[in-house]
């Protein structure tokens, strides 16, 4: 069970930071906020509960924790690729 909640933390953590980058590329300080907020919360808690299984002996959370990582990174580019990509192309011109 400790792994899926780990592997949903990881994921939603990718998801919420690149959310958090949008944000604050649109200068919107309440979303800003809230997503802030949402980080903490499930940093601690995937570093609480992934930490929890080390000192336990179980090393397959860490895995589960890169893996989760990954998958959300992949999640949140492919989600914000394409409503972004121009506007940061034309920024950088």
């Amino acid at each position: 069970m400790n792994y899926l909640i780990i592997l949903i933390l990881q994921i939603s953590f990718n998801i919420c930071k690149s959310l958090e980058i949008r944000y604050t590329y649109e200068n919107k300080l309440g979303p800003i906020l809230l997503v802030g907020f949402a980080l903490s919360v499930m940093m601690i808690l995937g570093v609480y509960l992934s930490i929890g299984g080390l000192l336990k002996g179980d090393w397959g959370v860490i895995v589960v924790y890169v893996v989760g990582s990954v998958v959300g990174k992949f999640l949140s580019w492919t989600i914000n690729k394409k409503k972004y990509r121009n506007k940061v192309y034309n920024l950088i011109k």
